[in-house]
């Protein structure tokens, strides 16, 4: 399969309408916080994720970076937890694990962290995970975090045993765009991170702006935790 490495502000509605258009889009991670990000190289992400027409896997911090585009767009500022004014929080969706003390924005050395292999619990049987058991291992590099699923996402996989990030995939209803807070591109849980890829690929190429439909089953109810944009 061929691949094109494309820098964040050049990723819009114009670029993937040059032939041959891509099947679909992988958006990486960071490690700068929300409120160290220049907001307007994510504008062309913005139309893209709003008209839902190129299938989208994003990982840790690109998925942060998708729930705060969903919450909050790129006009508005972005915060992090170190800066943030708890009496006007700007983006409290995005949160750390934990922290221990004050620190200056971008100095995670007293945060909380989920780095390794890690545990996830399936929610709702997305066939994104197709082939794989209720709880799956996964690789995670991360402190912060999506506290809770924003507006049109629904949760598909939240923490297992031994793990601390709630939210740790989203999809974006009524499309083929998932916001992972673990890492597929790592090394670590090759065969899982395969099939996850093969399953997104495999929806990728047939859709059609209509998602398949889910089979849904009861699991352990999640609820909102605390995290880092990276």
């Amino acid at each position: 399969m061929q691949a094109q490495q494309v820098w964040l502000a050049g990723f819009t509605e114009s670029f993937l309408a040059i032939e041959p258009r891509p099947l679909c889009a992988f958006l990486s991670g960071n490690a700068k916080p929300g409120c160290k990000v220049n907001r307007e190289l994510w504008r062309g992400t913005q139309g893209v994720l709003q008209n839902k027409r190129l299938p989208i896997w994003a990982s840790c911090g690109g998925s942060q970076g998708l729930a705060l585009l969903s919450e909050y767009g790129v006009d508005r500022p972005w915060d992090c937890p170190h800066c943030r004014d708890p009496q006007d929080p700007k983006t409290p969706i995005y949160t750390y694990i934990g922290e221990t003390g004050q620190h200056a924005c971008g100095d995670n050395s007293g945060c909380e962290s989920e780095r390794g292999v890690f545990t996830v619990r399936q929610v709702g049987n997305d066939p994104v995970f197709a082939g794989l058991g209720e709880d799956f291992s996964v690789m995670e590099n991360h402190c912060g975090q999506i506290e809770w699923p924003p507006a049109g996402w629904e949760l598909i996989a939240t923490a297992g045993p031994g793990a601390k990030t709630i939210t740790q995939c989203l999809r974006l209803e009524r499309s083929c765009t998932y916001a992972a807070q673990f890492h597929v591109e790592m090394d670590g849980t090759p065969e899982n991170s395969r099939r996850i890829m093969a399953n997104f690929l495999t929806l990728a190429k047939r859709w059609d702006g209509h998602p398949p439909p889910r089979k849904t089953t009861a699991h352990r109810a999640a609820s909102p935790r605390n995290g880092e944009f990276e």
